[in-house]
């Protein structure tokens, strides 16, 4: 066998599959602190699904469990399931993982994603006429017809 071409199909057969699965984990979603956010996966028969949350990165993901405190972010209804809810507490940049386990209990397969838990900022702007009061009163000359 051609040697270039070997290294070249052991590169497109092995390396790329894994270079594309780590690219979902660099996207990032946005969510604003106190918010429900859903966190999901495309559910397949026989599975089920463990989520962690982590707030320290400096780690192992498929080594170390989640590390995030109840305190920044805290799973509604439980951290299992192809759907979960999370509510992020506090700003920051936090990772989650989901780890897939067969009816045999192996784990198949992990995703991680990353989120950025951004404060809210409200802030109003009335533009236009200014009214006293919460109505404005038009008063109507009953001499006239309408």
């Amino acid at each position: 066998m051609n040697r270039p071409l070997y290294i070249l199909r052991l590169v497109l057969v092995v390396l790329l599959p894994l270079l594309m699965a780590l690219a979902p984990a660099k996207a990032q979603t946005v969510v604003y602190q106190g918010k429900i956010f859903p966190l999901s996966v495309l559910q397949k028969p026989g599975n089920t699904y463990d989520w962690e949350i982590y707030s320290d990165v400096a780690v192992d993901f498929a080594k170390v469990s989640g590390n995030c405190p109840t305190t920044s972010a805290t799973f509604l209804g439980g951290n299992t399931g192809a759907n979960v809810d999370v509510q992020w507490l506090k700003t920051g940049i936090y990772f989650f993982k989901v780890t897939a386990h067969d009816a045999n209990n192996c784990a198949s397969n992990f995703k991680i994603g990353m989120i950025k838990v951004v404060p809210v900022s409200i802030e109003g702007v009335i533009d236009g006429a200014t009214f006293t009061g919460a109505c404005q009163h038009v008063l109507l000359d009953a001499s006239k017809s309408v």
